[in-house]
């Protein structure tokens, strides 16, 4: 008995009635239809975790940060090698050549009196971006690093945040190369990998419905 299949699983379908089914048929399609069935159950619950995160549990970029610079010189502004950086409302950040300089411009993200240690984040389920595209060795790159014990660099594509040792601190800095000339404007974000396989899309820091909840409750106490 001939055996024809449809296009999107697979499924076997036997169309000459005059002879025996073959069974096989039907166990296979079940297997396959087993299968599938799994997969898509799997995605949905994945893709519905991430969405809770998004929506509901909380910031989708755990990036709060309110500053940039060093601990040396800080602010909404900073001045390095040439190019002033630039923290903007809705918390990306614009680097623009200035002037001429024979050294790279690098810049950290800052909170409170510090630079912005993510070492919680450094655990292999956390993805960097924010690195406009273009960004490589000669260019313009968004890092995760600890001088040269750890460093992972974003060029614009994302990139997973490995584990680190138990020692190092991480902090986040952006890379402007000496030779680059021009504006361009970094969205630092860290997002699990589930919410980055939703949506690339940058979201600034927000606190989690939770923790606005208890704010609110915090300024009622007090009025």
């Amino acid at each position: 008995m001939a055996t024809t299949y449809t296009t999107n699983y697979h499924l076997g379908k036997q169309e000459d009635h005059a002879d025996k089914f073959d069974m096989s048929v039907i166990t296979d399609n079940a297997d396959k239809i087993d299968a599938a069935l799994t997969d898509n159950a799997d995605d949905i619950a994945e893709d519905k975790a991430a969405l809770v995160e998004i929506i509901d549990g909380g910031p989708k970029n755990v990036l709060d940060f309110s500053e940039i610079g060093t601990n040396n010189s800080h602010g909404s502004t900073f001045t390095s090698g040439g190019v002033t950086w630039t923290l903007n409302s809705d918390f990306t950040i614009t680097a623009t050549r200035t002037e001429a300089s024979a050294t790279d411009s690098s810049c950290n993200l800052r909170i409170d009196t510090g630079s912005l240690y993510v070492d919680g984040y450094c655990t292999g389920g956390y993805v960097l971006s924010g690195c406009p595209e273009g960004g490589g060795e000669d260019t313009y790159s968004l890092r995760a690093l600890r001088g040269d014990d750890y460093r992972v660099t974003d060029t614009g594509d994302g990139i997973v945040l490995p584990d680190k040792a138990e020692s190092t601190d991480i902090y986040i800095n952006m890379l402007f190369d000496k030779l680059f000339d021009g504006t361009v404007t970094f969205k630092p974000m860290i997002c699990t990998q589930a919410a980055w396989n939703i949506s690339h899309t940058h979201q600034p820091f927000r606190p989690s419905y939770q923790a606005l909840y208890e704010m609110v409750l915090a300024i009622q106490s007090t009025t």
